[in-house]
């Protein structure tokens, strides 16, 4: 059973990410991972599906999860001094399931889902429009999403999250869901 999750919407130089290939900044290239802000807002989610924290040589903390099956760790790292407001899923190049020949074509714009079940584990994988809205999903996050991507355009790098558990929503576009009960 689902607890919570996060999402990004996938753009462009994100394929570029997961490819490992060269930055593009102005597509969303650039780094090799996803960035969640503000980081303020995304910590407490964070803290929840990544348990485990290091602290790195540089001083920055790093958030650790497991997947699901055995197919290892999930870091996700707080912010930078030269991006103080922003998390970051890293190294997403590295999560089997989020491998590029994985995403759905055909089939609208796609999220990164990467959520967390109640024994902690955590499943990272696509999501397609047409996955939501023909797939059979929980009512409140099928809604969540649905209207998250109603509200977004083009490349609008629409992110957010859900913790069923807990009853607290955020995303970019902000949606109706302020509050969730399970």
């Amino acid at each position: 059973m689902l607890a919570r999750f996060i999402f990004k919407k996938m753009v462009p130089g994100d394929i570029d990410k997961l490819n490992r290939s060269g930055a593009k900044a102005t597509s969303g290239g650039g780094a090799m991972d996803f960035r969640f802000n503000p980081w303020v807002t995304y910590e407490p989610i964070v803290s929840l599906m990544f348990p485990d924290r290091e602290v790195a040589n540089t001083g920055n903390t790093k958030y650790v999860g497991q997947l699901a099956g055995g197919e290892g760790t999930v870091e996700f790292w707080a912010p930078t001094a030269q991006r103080p407001n922003e998390g970051r899923l890293a190294r997403v190049y590295s999560i089997p399931t989020l491998h590029p020949d994985k995403i759905p074509t055909g089939e609208g714009t796609v999220l990164m889902f990467l959520g967390q079940r109640v024994d902690g584990f955590l499943h990272a994988t696509w999501v397609s429009e047409t996955a939501l809205s023909e797939g059979n999903w929980h009512k409140r996050v099928q809604g969540f999403l649905l209207e998250v991507l109603q509200k977004t355009s083009g490349d609008d790098n629409a992110h957010g999250f859900m913790d069923i558990q807990r009853g607290f929503t955020f995303s970019r576009p902000e949606t109706t869901y302020a509050t969730v009960s399970s």
